[in-house]
């Protein structure tokens, strides 16, 4: 391995250690770190600190921290066009997909898939596979959004546990839920629920999946585990002081006693 990949390799892992909640304070020590790369040149030490940026731009965009995102993006243009303008790509499609247009969000996000195809690059492909699913989902093409999940799952499951492993397992539970495969649904939710629990700040995410969990026990008529789902969901609503969530959960449940 050359320097120049070793350093790729440190800083990638670095990114991925850091935890949701305190990535803005790793992001600050990685970037003092990449201003002393600037000072102790070594070979191909430009494209290597644009790939380093671009690897920042990329995690940001993981975060939903877009305007963090863009300032690495733009640093690395010049050494790194296509990788850049990849970024740009999914950037712009991510924010049309805020905004529910998901035919423009399509557009941006299969050309930044397509590139980081191109590329070869597991971490950019399984980010726009993620969000190529969540626009399919929203236009209810769940055979699509299924396929892209798969992807993506396949592409960052090397990656340490995080939010958007939990993420990727929630929206596959969604589509088969959608798909009428409780079954499957089941056992994805519960496979989420485990993993999340190993995952700091997740009490949100773990309130819904098993708010879900009880609807599709419901939909198999398995009525004492979903009256379960449903409590722990209450619970762990309560405790987040999250309204629309408790009220949710307790119209289930009424709906059971019923």
């Amino acid at each position: 391995m050359s320097l120049a990949q070793s350093k790729v390799f440190y800083f990638g892992y670095k990114l991925d250690a850091a935890t949701e909640n305190k990535y803005k304070d790793e992001i600050k020590v990685l970037k003092k770190e990449i201003d002393e790369l600037n000072i102790v040149k070594f070979p191909d030490h430009k494209v290597t600190l644009a790939e380093i940026n671009c690897r920042i731009g990329e995690r940001l965009l993981a975060l939903q921290d877009f305007g963090l995102a863009k300032k690495f993006i733009e640093k690395t243009k010049k050494e790194l066009p296509t990788y850049a303008d990849s970024l740009e790509s999914l950037y712009t499609g991510i924010l049309f997909l805020k905004e529910k247009k998901y035919e423009e969000a399509l557009e941006f996000i299969i050309n930044a898939q397509m590139n980081f195809i191109r590329m070869k690059d597991r971490t950019g492909i399984g980010f726009a596979s993620f969000n190529l699913a969540l626009c399919h989902l929203g236009l209810e093409q769940y055979d699509l959004a299924l396929d892209n999940l798969f992807i993506s799952n396949r592409s960052l499951s090397t990656k340490r546990k995080t939010n958007i492993l939990v993420a990727i397992k929630i929206n596959l539970g969604n589509c088969y839920y959608k798909l009428n495969l409780p079954s499957e649904a089941e056992n994805v939710y519960v496979e989420a629920i485990q993993l999340a629990k190993k995952i700091e700040n997740t009490e949100q995410s773990q309130a819904f999946l098993f708010f879900n969990l009880g609807l599709v026990q419901k939909q198999r008529e398995n009525f004492e585990k979903s009256k379960k789902s449903f409590s722990t969901a209450r619970d762990i609503f309560y405790k987040l002081d999250h309204l629309k969530g408790i009220s949710a959960v307790d119209t289930q449940l009424k709906n059971l006693e019923n």
